[in-house]
């Protein structure tokens, strides 16, 4: 029995024989969002355009095969090992089948088709990519604020940085830290500095919600904010502007010399994604910090600016 979800997955069948199509679309039109291709160059397109969960995928096509298709999917598309690819063929052959599931294909079904077996192969795959996909979010996910933690932001931003360089594209960093944690924490206690952390983790959430945002918590009382395709004089107001929604909550600091309330400090970089690298780019968005930081803390400082 199929184990329905509100939003159904989307599929794409790829074969030309108009009377195996009709009869997958028949098995499958119930349960899943699906598309049609007849050829490799259409199957490409889609893919390349779409946003499937999985693709039924003949091995022999008109223009091609689908073990070419997996071969480009792998070296063209940066999304493809989320994409489960169950490859369809007439006849059993022990080397292709291999060749396949080494090229990233995580099953085989044979014509003709039965319908029972391929919605059982078809959910299997479905249900594994789910769990796979809620590992991988709960690994990249900090336990207390419950944004991006440092793995993620690694991921995130060397993932940005190739999207950016293909683009020719800037890309601006912010590293943050709030100021005097250490004396909140002795003074006020671990669990009262915790809700700290998340209240700065709510209001970077809140603050930057362009797709093209990604907020982390670096580590301990620092995060760091993402943002593509943004020059640092904007990614600086930005901050500015976070920062003040942060003062606003005015969370008591009896024990800070820079401010009765928790402030926070941020150094801000971007640069085209070209010209730098990851280490680079960390490097000089902790200098910027370091000078905030130095310059009595409570403000955004970039290479361009100073806000306070």
């Amino acid at each position: 029995m199929l184990v329905m979800t509100e939003e159904k997955s989307k599929v794409l069948i790829v074969d030309d024989d108009p009377t195996v199509l009709q009869t997958i679309c028949s098995y499958l039109n119930v349960h899943y969002q699906l598309s049609i291709a007849k050829s490799k160059a259409k199957a490409l397109e889609l893919i390349k355009g779409g946003d499937f969960s999985l693709i039924l995928l003949d091995v022999n096509l008109p223009d091609g095969s689908g073990l070419e298709i997996c071969t480009e999917m792998k070296s063209s598309f940066e999304y493809a090992d989320s994409i489960a690819i169950i490859l369809m063929t007439s006849e059993y052959a022990a080397e292709q089948e291999a060749a396949g599931l080494r090229l990233g294909a995580v099953d085989y079904v044979y014509k003709p088709l039965n319908e029972s077996v391929l919605l059982a192969r078809i959910a299997l795959q479905l249900d594994i990519q789910r769990k796979t996909a809620l590992l991988s979010k709960l690994a990249n996910v900090d336990g207390l604020t419950e944004i991006g933690n440092r793995r993620a932001f690694d991921f995130q931003l060397e993932s940005e940085l190739n999207r950016a360089r293909r683009e020719n594209k800037e890309v601006a960093l912010a590293m943050i830290d709030i100021d005097c944690f250490k004396q909140y924490n002795d003074n006020y206690g671990h669990p009262a500095g915790d809700k700290v952390l998340v209240k700065l983790a709510n209001t970077l959430r809140s603050q930057f919600k362009r797709h093209s945002d990604f907020c982390f918590r670096y580590g301990g009382e620092e995060f760091s904010v993402l943002m593509y395709d943004t020059n640092e004089v904007e990614a600086s107001r930005l901050l500015l502007k976070c920062l003040e929604a942060f003062r606003q909550l005015k969370l008591n600091h009896d024990y800070s010399p820079v401010a009765p309330i928790v402030t926070f400090s941020a150094g801000v970089v971007a640069i085209p994604a070209k010209d730098t690298s990851v280490s680079e780019l960390v490097k000089l968005a902790d200098e910027c910090l370091y000078q905030a930081k130095l310059e009595g803390k409570n403000q955004i400082k970039s290479n361009l600016t100073q806000l306070a």
